[in-house]
């Protein structure tokens, strides 16, 4: 079950399959893609997946449904920088998972440059391979 936002602010939870709901295909991520909240740097959480659409979070706590934050996705891979993804983003869900207390947010992409939407191209066809 997701919560999604209302125009009016509120959240509203709904029973569609996730399949319904995705507009991107979905890729795992894991530890080595942390999100943080920009300018002040603040950690987010670390990602659990990414799609061009935007990403999930398995985050400390939940910017409220609708919050729109600069964020930063820091992409390492074997001890190494391979990517900084600087983007606009909107926080439209968030659930506590019932099977181990992790608290998850779902974020959509608003806005990225050029660059950064090549690098999250990028990261993506390194996740599929």
């Amino acid at each position: 079950m997701q919560t999604t936002p209302s125009t009016g602010g509120l959240v509203i939870e709904n029973d569609w399959p996730d399949d319904e709901c995705r507009a991107h295909e979905r890729h795992k991520a894991s530890s080595h893609l942390l999100a943080f909240e920009l300018p002040d740097g603040g950690l987010l959480g670390e990602l659990v997946d990414i799609s061009l659409g935007g990403f999930q979070l398995q985050a400390m706590q939940a910017p409220l449904a609708g919050a729109q934050l600069a964020v930063r996705i820091d992409v390492r891979m074997d001890g190494q920088d391979i990517a900084r993804i600087d983007a606009q983003a909107r926080c439209v869900w968030s659930k506590c998972d019932k099977t181990d207390a992790t608290l998850r947010v779902g974020f959509e992409f608003l806005a990225m440059s050029d660059q950064a939407s090549r690098d999250l191209r990028r990261l993506i066809e390194m996740l599929s391979a």
